[in-house]
């Protein structure tokens, strides 16, 4: 995300214009023509550089890969759902084809990331929170894991939900934190952070 105000006045000037000319055409309308002339103003403004072109002393990155098991719970929720999402999805491609059925397939898809996620993330009733995610258990015990090593670390996830879900936990079991997302104000962002360095475990 680019905020424009700090990129180009020119862009940015008006909220309402920028929403007419971009925000409508390419959310609502699906207009690749509008996205690929905003990428070309947004392209001078964006860096992408690599740790080692930044400080080439660096170790290499080294990446762990934990897998989880869903909860029983989560199974059968996960599997209900695929049953009723492939019925969907192979209804809407036979009525309208697989061009016109996208929206249908990346909502299927999201519904079901959810699911692996947590099942309170879908907003149903009579969730145990107890068994409503393994991912949930398993961020538990490594995040224990990190802080006895005496580390730090940072947390992401595409869903704010989930992330209201981690800060509960996280203050169930007392341990201290910082957060921020979309919606946290610039200045507020920068306070977290500067305190995240000297006196929270986790962000």
């Amino acid at each position: 995300m680019v905020d424009l105000r700090f990129s180009d006045a020119r862009l940015s000037r008006r909220s309402a214009g920028l929403r007419e000319r971009y925000e409508i055409p390419i959310v609502r309308e699906k207009d690749p023509a509008t996205q690929a002339r905003l990428a070309r103003r947004l392209r001078p403004f964006l860096l992408r550089r690599l740790k080692r072109d930044v400080v080439k002393d660096l170790p290499a990155k080294l990446e762990q890969v934990s897998f989880c098991d869903l909860t029983p719970d989560q199974q059968q929720v996960y599997a209900q759902v695929l049953e009723a999402s492939r019925k969907e999805v192979m209804d809407s491609v036979g009525a309208q084809g697989l061009a016109h059925s996208r929206m249908v397939i990346l909502s299927a898809l999201l519904r079901l990331r959810q699911i692996c996620c947590d099942l309170r993330l879908l907003k149903l009733e009579q969730i145990n929170p107890e068994t409503a995610s393994g991912k949930l258990d398993l961020f538990s015990e490594l995040l224990e894991e990190v802080i006895d090593g005496g580390h730090r670390v940072l947390v992401f996830s595409q869903f704010v939900s989930m992330l209201t879900l981690i800060r509960e936990r996280l203050e169930a079991e007392e341990i201290p934190y910082q957060y921020l997302d979309g919606s946290t104000p610039i200045a507020a962002k920068w306070s977290s952070a500067s305190k995240t360095t000297t006196q929270f475990p986790s962000f």
